[in-house]
């Protein structure tokens, strides 16, 4: 079983049998897909007089095991976008989560490897 070895997970790692398990895992950013979120409704459900527009990117992860595809949503990218510029390993914490039968990482926290 993969995930009960010391140590971060691997990008082979992120797969749909994983749903909502959380992983830590040291990949290299390959590329990146930079889109805006559109909010139309407030967090409270009411609509908003003006769509609020906000950045989020997807981003591609290597390691030596695979290539794994991350979701780093208007929060997260806020907060950690800045690690993807220093083109260094970092270490990425998520949860994995499953769309049409195809696993993806939503990133919620990342840092570089020290």
């Amino acid at each position: 079983w993969p995930l009960r070895r010391r140590g971060p997970a691997r990008c082979r790692d992120v797969i749909a049998a994983h749903r909502g398990r959380a992983l830590e895992l040291v990949a290299w950013s390959i590329s990146r897909k930079d889109v805006s979120a559109t909010y139309d409704h407030a967090a409270d459900g009411s609509p908003l007089a003006q769509p609020r527009f906000e950045s989020m990117a997807f981003v591609t992860l290597e390691d030596e095991t695979a290539l794994v595809e991350t979701t780093w949503f208007p929060d997260t990218y806020r907060r950690y976008a800045v690690l993807l510029e220093r083109r260094e390993p970092l270490t990425i914490a998520g949860v994995v989560e499953v769309a049409f039968g195809f696993a993806t990482l939503r990133v919620d926290r990342a840092w570089v490897v020290r």
